[in-house]
C-alpha cells in the first residue's frame, strides 16, 4: 500500500472581491494616492483602514496606447495572471486591519513579451509591500 502524502496548497485566484470597480475609489486613487512607475507599468496605491476586501486592483491598458483590442486583451490577461501569481507578498505586508487599492495602468505602446512584464510587475509589488510593511509599522 502506497502512503498519500496530502499537501496544503494555496489557491491563488483572482476573486471578484479583489476586483476594483467603483469610479469613485479610482477618481480618488489617481488624483490623491501615491505612484510609482516601473516601465512599461505605473501603479496608483492608497492605504487605507479595514475594508471587506483587504487588496482590490483595477488594470487598464489604454486605447490610446494599444490600438488593436485583441492586444489589449492579451495585455490584461498577462497582466491578471502576473498579478495573480504575485500578490501574496501584498497580503502578508498588509497583515489584519489595513486593505489597499491598486490602480495597474500599461504605458508602453508596444506589445511587450511575458518576461518583461513579469520582472516589471514583481519589481513594483514587491517595492509596494515593502512600503506597506514599512508604513505599517
Amino acid at each position: 500500500m502506497v502512503s498519500k502524502k496530502i499537501h496544503q496548497v494555496q489557491r491563488t485566484t483572482f476573486k471578484k472581491t479583489e476586483r476594483l470597480s467603483s469610479r469613485k475609489i479610482i477618481e480618488s486613487l489617481l488624483s490623491a494616492g501615491m505612484s510609482e512607475l516601473r516601465f512599461p507599468y505605473r501603479i496608483f496605491w492608497k492605504l487605507n483602514g479595514p475594508d471587506a476586501s483587504p487588496l482590490q486592483v483595477a488594470i487598464s491598458i489604454p486605447k490610446k496606447k494599444i490600438r488593436k483590442a485583441v492586444d489589449r486583451t492579451l495585455l490584461k490577461r498577462r497582466t491578471r495572471e502576473i498579478f495573480r501569481l504575485q500578490k501574496q507578498g501584498l497580503y502578508e505586508a498588509l497583515g489584519n486591519g489595513k486593505s489597499v487599492h491598486l490602480f495597474i495602468i500599461y504605458v508602453s505602446d508596444k506589445v511587450l513579451p511575458y518576461s518583461t512584464l513579469e520582472i516589471s510587475l514583481g519589481t513594483l509589488i514587491n517595492n509596494l509591500s515593502q512600503l506597506i510593511h514599512e508604513t505599517a509599522s
